[in-house]
C-alpha cells in the first residue's frame, strides 16, 4: 500500500508540474511585435494604411500584370491617380490568371512569369507623388507572400533593396482589401 501511495504522489506532482510549464509557456508574448500593416525599411516602421490594385492585362507570355500599391495615410487616390505625399510600396506582380493575383509566393525575376515581381518594384519613403519627388529603394531581390481570402489580401513581404550603392532590408504585412484603380 505505501508503494501505491508514492506513486499517486509522484504522479499527482509529475501533472502539477507539466500543468506549470504548460501554463507558463502559453504566457502572453509581450516582447513579440506586431508587424501588420507595417512596412519596414532598414529597421525604420510605417503605417500601411491603404492598399490599391491596378490591372494591366496580358504580359503576351500567359502571365498577367498587376500592380499594388501599400501606403501611409498621406497617399489618396484623386480622378484614379495616386496622388499626395507619403510613404509605402510599389509591387509589380505577376499571375497565372487573368481575373487576378493568386494565392502563393511571389518571386523577384528578370522575366514576367507567373507568381513573380520585377524590376521596378520600389519602397518609397517621404514620397510626393505630384512632383515625383522624394526617395526610392529599387528593390533587387526576395518574395512577396499572399494569402487571397475572397477581398481580403494578406501580403507578406521580405525584401532587399538598393538605396543607392547602400543595400536594404524591407519587411513587413498588410492585411486588408484593396482598393482598385
Amino acid at each position: 500500500m505505501h508503494n501505491f501511495k508514492n506513486l499517486n504522489l509522484l504522479l499527482s506532482l509529475l501533472m502539477l508540474a507539466t500543468a506549470t510549464l504548460t501554463f507558463t509557456s502559453c504566457g502572453d508574448d509581450d516582447d513579440t511585435v506586431d508587424v501588420e500593416n507595417r512596412l519596414i525599411i532598414d529597421g525604420t516602421s510605417y503605417d500601411l494604411e491603404s492598399g490599391f490594385l491596378t490591372d494591366f492585362g496580358s504580359n503576351g507570355n500567359g502571365s498577367f500584370d498587376f500592380d499594388i500599391y501599400l501606403a501611409d495615410d498621406g497617399i489618396t487616390i484623386q480622378n484614379g491617380d495616386l496622388s499626395g505625399t507619403g510613404n509605402g510600396i510599389y509591387l509589380d506582380l505577376n499571375s497565372g490568371l487573368e481575373t487576378g493575383l493568386e494565392s502563393g509566393t511571389y518571386t523577384f525575376s528578370i522575366n514576367r512569369e507567373p507568381f513573380s515581381f520585377v524590376g521596378g518594384t520600389a519602397a518609397f519613403t517621404n514620397f510626393n507623388f505630384s512632383t515625383v519627388s522624394g526617395t526610392l529603394i529599387n528593390v533587387t531581390s526576395g518574395t512577396v507572400v499572399m494569402d487571397i481570402t475572397g477581398n481580403t489580401y494578406d501580403i507578406d513581404l521580405d525584401l532587399q533593396g538598393l538605396n543607392g550603392a547602400n543595400q536594404v532590408d524591407i519587411t513587413g504585412n498588410f492585411n486588408g482589401v484593396l482598393q482598385e484603380f
